[in-house]
Parts: structure tokens; C-alpha cells; sequence
């Protein structure tokens, strides 16, 4: 698995056909943090003024993945709160089917 700028460039190649919102915008941030990576992100990098505090060395070091996905329902599956309303919302959308009856009413 890659680090840093590299393995984040990598995953996000691998999906941005799948990824939501303006595809033309999110390929030039994409073009531009290839260009220039992360401030101060490697040994030999020039310094940036507004980052001469903070060391993004660790972060250009680090392995991340993604975290793994979920589906709603196995996730409120392990929630048993007894006598308490529930609203349910994924992904920031009201999800009705999740949520209590009598609250979703007044959502609409």
C-alpha cells in the first residue's frame, strides 16, 4: 500500500468515475495536488509560508486506507435504545424507513 500523497492520488484514480458532485472541478484539484503535493511533504520540499509551523512530513509518511462501507441497517442493528425516538439519517438524507413512524410524519 502507498503512503501519503501517492496512495491517496492512487485511490482516488481508482474511484473517481464512482465519486458524487463536479467531476471537472474535482480533476483539477486532483491535476493540482499532483503537481505540487503536500506543503513541506518531503525532505527536499520548498517551504511554504502559511505551513512553516506545521510538519505535514508524518502525514506524507502515513498509510491510510479506506475505511470499510457499511450499510445502514447492520450498523442500527447493534442499537437497541428502548423508549427513545429515532431519526435515521444517511449520507444526510431523512431515511423514513429507519426512523420512527410518528416522528417522520412531520418531516413530510
Amino acid at each position: 500500500m502507498s503512503t501519503g500523497a501517492t496512495g491517496f492520488l492512487q485511490r482516488y484514480e481508482a474511484a473517481v468515475g464512482r465519486l458524487p458532485g463536479d467531476s471537472a472541478l474535482r480533476a483539477a484539484a486532483a491535476a493540482a495536488f499532483k503537481a505540487s503535493g503536500l506543503p513541506g511533504g518531503t525532505p527536499r520540499a520548498r517551504p511554504v509560508e502559511a505551513w512553516k509551523y506545521t510538519s505535514l512530513r508524518p502525514v506524507a509518511e502515513a498509510t491510510f486506507q479506506a475505511s470499510p462501507k457499511h450499510e445502514a441497517e447492520t450498523l442500527l442493528s447493534g442499537l437497541t435504545l428502548l423508549d427513545a425516538p429515532r431519526v435515521v439519517f444517511v449520507d444526510g438524507v431523512l431515511r423514513g424507513d429507519l426512523s420512527d413512524a410518528s416522528l417522520t410524519v412531520m418531516a413530510g
